[in-house]
């Protein structure tokens, strides 16, 4: 994401999409004087850096009046330097893309336009739009709308002031990865900014994208007919199932674990019932504490965080609840485990277990999650994109919820993490979040999850488990600790599945 500024405010959003181009609306840069983009900001409030514009095309053929041919490209005076929060997000070149658009049901945008709160926004947003037919938008438009642009929106949500000339962007595979690739851009909407939006389609301007950097640039060349970069978004890449090739031979904790009636999970904020057969509400004396995960039959996997200062013969698990309303199994704690390294400051090592006093009674509404044992599987964490994570945390009214809720949250880059929320990450934690969700107080312990094929089954699979959260949330990366779960489940020796 780019910044776009001049001399006195910020105007609008852009995308970085060669080492010196960005790509924002022709309306965003035209008779605006000296500009300015900032790059790698997450939030705009922190220092990032910024880069002058030697150079600000738009199409010859844009009209204000009409809203057509809303683009326009800002050369910057040197080579961008990119690393893991700086680089470029995908164009594609290739003929189909348009068809691909056109088929498309729903596309997400990023700014840090007004808000329900009517200023700009400090943090990034981004907003899932649905794809409309033209003519919805034409009652609103300037003029009627051309094939080279979009009609989106959303009943209760929508792109606003600040967010022109930031992206319309879809996953895309390519050579069986996936890439965050950019398709639209945000030309105008409704000034009352409420669910109906028109977007420039980038793929009907990529011949002219090409054609104006080769002849600003001399010394680029484009690949051919695909992708411009293929470097994308972080994290940069992610297979359709998340390495499921390499899963075929994969050891778990435990057999059978993560499959479900249903495969099928809701796309909203409450699960699907089945997706509780693997949750664990951990209680002290009379009160919730901490969310959880059942990885064995006698063990919960939770925060250490959670156990720390308690007693376990107060403590106590309930079992395959989604509606915590409705009667649950019971079971007492035995024994507990915190990790020897445990830093409450810092939260570091913040992973235990909870030996439960006898074995759970597994049925087809209560069984274990994935663990994979696989040393290998810890750096397939570095390639995902996004996780669910699960909990009866706190909601937007402020109260914990009587059904499980679930999140889907993108993973941020650690440096640009420790940046944001000054504390220096571990390689063996992961940070994550969302504009619409994070997790909340009541959430620690809960499991940040991925459907995964495994040995041939698609299986819930535990990543992480819930730590901290700042509007970023942190994760205790769980495949860094596999071989201390195994020491401890070792200990108690019973029935377990190795190789």
């Amino acid at each position: 994401m780019a910044g776009v500024s001049n001399e006195t405010h910020f105007l609008c959003g852009g995308t970085l999409i060669h080492k010196r181009f960005v790509l924002t609306a022709a309306h965003c840069i035209k008779d605006q004087g000296k500009l300015f983009v900032r790059l790698g900001a997450y939030n705009l409030s922190l220092h990032v850096v910024e880069y002058s514009i030697s150079n600000a095309v738009f199409h010859r053929e844009y009209s204000y009046e009409t809203g057509q041919n809303d683009i326009g490209l800002l050369q910057l005076p040197l080579d961008i330097v990119f690393t893991g929060q700086i680089y470029p997000i995908c164009i594609d070149l290739s003929p189909t893309a348009k068809r691909e658009v056109e088929n498309a049901n729903t596309f997400d945008a990023y700014g840090w336009g007004e808000t329900r709160t009517a200023r700009l926004s400090q943090i990034l947003q981004r907003v899932t739009l649905d794809h409309y037919d033209r003519s919805r938008c034409n009652r609103i438009a300037r003029s009627p709308l051309t094939l080279n642009q979009i009609c989106a929106g959303s009943l209760n949500r929508d792109t606003c002031r600040g967010d022109s000339g930031g992206p319309l962007i879809r996953k895309v595979n390519y050579n069986g990865t996936r890439h965050l690739t950019q398709v639209g851009m945000v030309s105008y909407g409704l000034r009352s900014c409420s669910g109906l939006g028109v977007y420039t389609d980038v793929t009907s301007y990529a011949d002219w994208i090409e054609e104006k950097i080769e002849s600003l640039f001399p010394e680029y060349s484009s690949p051919t007919p695909a992708i411009v970069n293929t470097v994308s978004i972080r994290p940069p890449l992610e297979t359709d199932d998340f390495g499921a090739e390499n899963f075929g031979g994969a050891r778990l904790l435990f057999e059978p674990c993560g499959t479900s009636l249903s495969t099928r999970i809701r796309n909203g904020e409450n699960a699907e019932p089945e997706t509780a057969a693997w949750m664990a509400r951990i209680h002290y004396e009379s009160h919730f504490i901490c969310g959880g995960t059942v990885i064995h039959k006698r063990f919960v996997l939770t925060a250490a965080q959670c156990l720390i200062d308690r007693q376990e013969g107060n403590l106590f698990v309930k079992l395959g609840e989604y509606d915590i309303r409705l009667p649950a199994q019971e079971y007492s704690v035995r024994k507990k485990i915190i990790h020897n390294g445990f830093d409450l400051r810092k939260m570091n090592d913040d992973i235990g277990l909870l030996q439960l006093s006898r074995d759970i009674e597994f049925s087809w509404h209560l069984f274990p999650i994935c663990i994979i044992l696989n040393p290998e599987v810890r750096s397939k964490v570095e390639s995902a994109y996004t996780f669910d994570a699960y909990g009866w945390g706190r909601t937007n009214t402020s109260r914990t919820s009587n059904l499980l809720q679930k999140v889907t949250l993108d993973r941020y880059d650690r440096n640009l993490c420790n940046t944001i929320l000054l504390v220096y990450l571990r390689s063996s934690q992961i940070c994550a979040g969302s504009n619409v969700g994070d997790p909340c107080d009541g959430d620690s312990g809960g499991p940040l999850t991925k459907k995964v094929i495994v040995n041939g089954i698609q299986r819930y699979t535990q990543f992480g488990i819930t730590s901290k959260y700042h509007g970023i949330a942190v994760f205790t990366d769980v495949t860094s600790y596999v071989d201390w779960i195994m020491e401890q489940v070792r200990e108690f020796q019973t029935m377990i599945f190795f190789p």
